[in-house]
């Protein structure tokens, strides 16, 4: 529920960002998304994801209170130190970051990213003490909630400075109260300044390694629209970025997948069920591969319609863009659920690899290609995203050895492509908006059907057991 929640929020705050302009609303506003993503997990010392996986495995109260006072206190010197820096620095970073001088619009751009570490720190607590529900709807409510509220109903003259300053402030007292919250809480059971030091060591050991794998997968997203804005290529950036958008929402979807893998593979990797590991593997690969295979063509197809109806006929120039970075979501889907299982079965940080290998090409290639053009800085992004999830791909594939049928991607690949162009095809003497929402309706009925069908079918010839018939039969099974 909170997986769909967070696509449809997704679709209404873009929806209303671009109506808002393109260069400068929509733009600077998903440039801030992209940076905060990806300074996230400095600026909590990776320790998102170590305080999930230690969490989850210990089942001590006790030690728990101390993994969160470890990671709170150090993200919090992090941010105090950084802030001071940004604070300093808010011109010249201001032109490195949007192409101009802007101390204001770089400041709240900051104040974003702020407010998403603490959502970050909460999400993962609730996370690693498996209470995923509500790490959900917390973070639905930061992500998304509070942003489409303050976007749909702030005043149309509103710039994207005061956007993100009114939305930071409301995501930093509702998740700044909690972690104060969670503060108290553990004071009352006496000092733990030698705990948290004894706690520090392996979360520290374990958490800073990875740094730069989450860096690296998140800021690969805002290195291509960077780099059109050093080209002062303003709105070549704003179409960069609504490519990433159709990238994001697919990958969303995925997301209800994503959470709970870590906690689960920890705990499953400690207790010593491979067999278990190796099915949840081939189980993922399965989904990832039909959902890209059906989703891809179809997206592709529908281009056009989905642009020209989501974010206006203003952005009709990026639909070549959007078609390139589309062919990203293979990668982006397979490589975000493969992270977890990498975190909870191996100590080598190997995502690090991947991804600096990943953004490292992203880069290069920018440069190499041209970055004055939007079309090369999309190639380069998927080119990058594909290397890095083919190293990750590689080695789970040699460590576990998952199921998976090529030849059922293949055909689901074709037939999606076939019906998406199809629609296209049967629907061209329709214009206007009333006949593009019409495209788009079979076209994600024709997706809907189409992922039914393969989760239904399609697992049994791998030795899998049917993914929505064992779903249905369990929620039969609870309502008797």
């Amino acid at each position: 529920m909170t997986s769909v929640g967070l696509i449809v929020g997704n679709v209404v705050l873009n929806y209303f960002l671009a109506r808002r302009g393109a260069v400068d609303v929509f733009g600077p506003y998903n440039l801030a998304k992209r940076l905060a993503a990806g300074l996230v997990p400095a600026l909590t010392l990776g320790m998102t994801i170590g305080v999930v996986r230690f969490i989850a495995a210990t089942t001590s109260a006790e030690r728990r209170k101390e993994y969160q006072w470890t990671a709170i206190a150090a993200t919090l010197g992090v941010l105090g130190a950084c802030t001071a820096l940004v604070v300093w620095g808010a011109e010249p970073l201001s032109r490195l970051v949007l192409g101009y001088a802007d101390a204001g619009l770089l400041l709240s751009m900051w104040g974003y990213t702020v407010a998403l570490a603490l959502n970050a720190l909460i999400y993962s607590f609730y996370r690693g003490e498996l209470k995923q529900s509500k790490a959900n709807w917390n973070n639905l409510w930061a992500m998304t909630g509070i942003p489409v509220l303050v976007v749909g109903f702030a005043p149309r003259g509103w710039s994207a400075q005061a956007l993100l300053t009114a939305v930071t402030v409301i995501v930093v007292v509702w998740n700044g109260s909690q972690v104060l919250g969670r503060l108290i809480r553990s004071l009352k059971t006496g000092p733990v300044g030698q705990r948290m030091r004894e706690a520090s060591a392996p979360l520290l050991a374990f958490s800073l390694p990875r740094i730069p794998a989450l860096v690296s997968d998140e800021l690969v997203t805002a290195v291509p629209p960077l780099i059109a804005n050093q080209a002062a290529q303003a709105s070549t950036a704003s179409f960069l970025l609504a490519g990433m958008s159709f990238a994001t929402i697919v990958s969303a979807a995925l997301q209800a997948l994503n959470v709970v893998l870590l906690p689960r593979i920890s705990e499953m990797h400690a207790t010593g069920r491979t067999d278990a590991i190796k099915d949840i593997t081939s189980r993922l690969f399965y989904i990832v591969g039909v959902t890209s295979a059906i989703s891809v063509p179809l997206l592709y197809a529908a281009t056009d319609d989905l642009v020209a109806v989501w974010l206006g006929e203003g952005f009709a120039p990026a639909n070549p863009i959007v078609r390139i970075i589309i062919l990203s979501i293979p990668a982006v889907v397979t490589y975000s659920p493969l992270r977890s299982i990498v975190d909870g079965t191996m100590k080598r940080p190997l995502n690090s690899y991947a991804s600096i290998l990943g953004i490292g090409m992203c880069v290069a290639l920018s440069y190499v290609l041209g970055p004055e053009s939007g079309l090369m800085l999309a190639a380069a992004y998927v080119i990058g995203r594909w290397i890095a999830t083919a190293l990750v791909v590689t080695v789970i594939s040699a460590r576990i050895r998952p199921a998976f049928s090529l030849l059922h991607v293949l055909v689901a690949t074709a037939l999606a492509l076939a019906a998406g162009f199809g629609i296209q095809y049967v629907g061209a003497d329709g214009a206007g908006t009333i006949a593009a929402l019409a495209r788009i309706l079979a076209t994600a009925v024709v997706g809907a059907g189409g992922l039914f069908a393969a989760l239904w079918y399609a697992p049994g010839h791998l030795g899998l057991r049917p993914i929505l018939e064992r779903a249905l039969r369990r929620g039969g099974d609870r309502r008797a």
